[in-house]
């Protein structure tokens, strides 16, 4: 399925996805302006799955750089494995950036994931309100992922799945040193699920 404006909750159920799996999870990164072709999306849900793992245990800025084969590499993570209840952000993606330079979609009975590269701009402010509390979190952190792809001369690379658990990551957030250790390394943002009130 090659149009990423169609690629919400439900096209990731798969016959064998359980009502009980709720919760989407999606990857943020910036992705090297020089790859001309999207890596095989094994490899990449291999990576995705590595880095929500390991990610929440770093202490130390060295750390994100051993978690998987893109990175150092072509990928570098933006902001902790991300996670939503029932929402996808690829439609509202596509909404803010238009149609993405490279995409895949890969499903079958069991999984579905997919991934897409945008080049961005920041987008002028919505004519409509957010659906829910995690398309909001998403346009919140849309500014700051364009900025810091800008500046590292990169494109804006969204991989997602359904996966994990949102209320179990949501009840046990990431400890205030690992917090440190991503910001350091240059996330944009430190937790897995909506802004916290500031």
């Amino acid at each position: 399925m090659l149009d990423s404006a169609k690629w919400d909750f439900e096209a990731f159920r798969c016959r064998w996805t359980y009502d009980y799996e709720k919760t989407f999870a999606y990857w943020l990164c910036a992705i090297d302006r020089g790859v001309l072709e999207i890596p095989p999306l094994t490899e990449l849900i291999s990576a995705m799955r590595s880095q929500c793992d390991i990610e929440e245990q770093a202490v130390h800025v060295d750390r994100f750089d051993a978690i998987h084969k893109f990175s150092p590499g072509i990928l570098r993570t933006l902001a902790p494995v991300s996670l939503a209840i029932r929402w996808s952000p690829f439609p509202t993606a596509v909404e803010m950036f238009g149609d993405p330079i490279h995409q895949k979609f890969q499903k079958d009975d069991h999984r579905a994931f997919a991934c897409a590269v945008w080049r961005p701009e920041k987008p002028d402010k919505p004519a409509t309100a957010p659906i829910n509390v995690h398309e909001q979190h998403f346009r919140a952190l849309v500014p700051l992922l364009v900025d810091r792809v800008n500046q590292q001369r990169c494109d804006l690379f969204v991989a997602g799945m359904i996966g994990w658990e949102y209320d179990t990551e949501r009840d046990c957030p990431i400890s205030p040193e690992t917090e440190k250790a991503m910001s350091d390394y240059g996330y944009v943002y430190t937790q897995r699920t909506r802004l916290k009130k500031r």
